[in-house]
């Protein structure tokens, strides 16, 4: 009986498995280096210790020896001020592609804050035995899926398929699941130094996807900016300012980027707090541009913000101030918004230019009844 109900089980796995194989092929990708990301290697007998009291959610998620967490290779997660206000997101990777190594970690954060980072990170290490560097011989790349709307069907395909995506992780490689949303796709650690240039790196990653059975071609960093900004989905200084929001007004809470339940780490008090009987008004949420004015391609260059721009406000018809622009590409953007007055009109104005928007409740939200308990009239 237990043979035959073995065999039951492989046959209906197989069949799950075809059937994503399937409708995999259905949906193909887009393939983008990030130049505005990079890497630091932390390594040492106390590199998971040391971070897990720097970031937001808990590292015990990438260990392989904790039986009571559930194991993964890539966490997203935040770094905060001791006011509880983000300095930056990050991905943290765990490099353990040979068990007789010491314990590595590599965090990935927005370029431009790589100096400030690494003062940061060793500022706290008192005591900590790890080593710290700059990780130059690695590049971030991401697959994204290449998918113009966001209808139930593509969601369900795209949440059903992405469970047979093997993950990777080696010497030269690290192959992940964003940790984000099932929906933004992957991203890919290509070590650049073993490949030994460009063409190499691109090959070693073609050869991964093919053995994958994912159909991908090549796009530029701009398409993988819209496509999170139509998902509502934030990533590096331009979407979260320095020191000018709380994670969970980027909704770290609904990306599993913030764990409640690791202990003390720089920043947690005000978080719990905020949580468990604060008021969250305020969220990061995706905005389109509307109407016949002329539209930049990019409001936000790659050097300082003009301060027309990075102090616009966005108000109602009736002129009341419900949020702050954050970054755009084409016509799809970011807002931090009052988002119950915004979703109750269809159309916003940016306070300096007078460039109308509309806004929209991402569909990967939580459902009204679970976030009773932290939105409150």
């Amino acid at each position: 009986m237990s043979a035959l109900l073995s065999l039951r089980t492989w046959k209906r796995l197989m069949a799950t498995k075809a059937m994503c194989w399937t409708q995999r092929q259905s949906i193909s990708y887009l393939l983008t280096k990030l130049n505005d990301r990079k890497l630091i290697g932390v390594k040492g007998i106390d590199s998971y210790d040391y971070i897990q009291g720097l970031v937001t959610n808990d590292l015990r998620h990438l260990s392989p020896t904790l039986e009571t967490s559930v194991t993964h290779d890539c966490i997203h997660s935040f770094m905060l001020n001791t006011s509880g206000r983000v300095i930056t997101d990050v991905f943290v990777y765990k490099y353990d592609y040979n068990s007789n190594e010491t314990k590595q970690l590599f965090i990935e954060i927005d370029s431009q804050l790589l100096d400030s980072i690494t003062k940061f990170l060793k500022s706290y290490r008192i005591r900590r035995k790890v080593d710290i560097d700059v990780r130059n011989d690695f590049e971030v790349w991401s697959l994204f899926p290449d998918v113009r709307h966001f209808d139930d069907q593509t969601v369900k395909q795209l949440s059903e398929c992405e469970t047979s995506f093997e993950t990777l992780n080696t010497k030269d490689l690290i192959a992940v699941r964003d940790p984000r949303l099932k929906e933004i796709g992957f991203r890919l650690l290509v070590n650049n130094k073993s490949s030994g240039n460009e063409n190499k790196v691109k090959e070693d990653i073609k050869n991964f996807l093919n053995s994958q059975s994912i159909e991908y071609k090549e796009t530029n960093s701009d398409n993988y900016d819209k496509y999170r900004y139509r998902l509502g989905v934030g990533e590096g200084v331009k979407d979260f300012p320095i020191e000018s929001c709380f994670p969970l007004e980027c909704n770290g809470d609904f990306l599993h980027g913030i764990s409640f339940h690791k202990g003390c780490y720089v920043g947690q008090e005000l978080t719990a707090r905020i949580y468990h009987t604060g008021v969250i008004r305020k969220r990061l949420m995706p905005i389109e541009f509307i109407g016949d004015k002329e539209l930049p391609e990019k409001f936000i260059g790659d050097k300082e913000l003009p301060e027309s721009i990075a102090i616009q406000n966005i108000t109602t018809n009736e002129s009341k101030n419900v949020g702050k622009f954050r970054n755009n590409s084409g016509v799809y953007g970011l807002a931090l918004l009052r988002f119950e007055d915004c979703l109750k009109t269809d159309k916003l104005s940016l306070s300096e230019s007078g460039l109308t928007i509309r806004c929209s409740k991402p569909f990967w939200w939580p459902k009204e009844h679970r976030i009773d308990h932290i939105v409150k009239n």
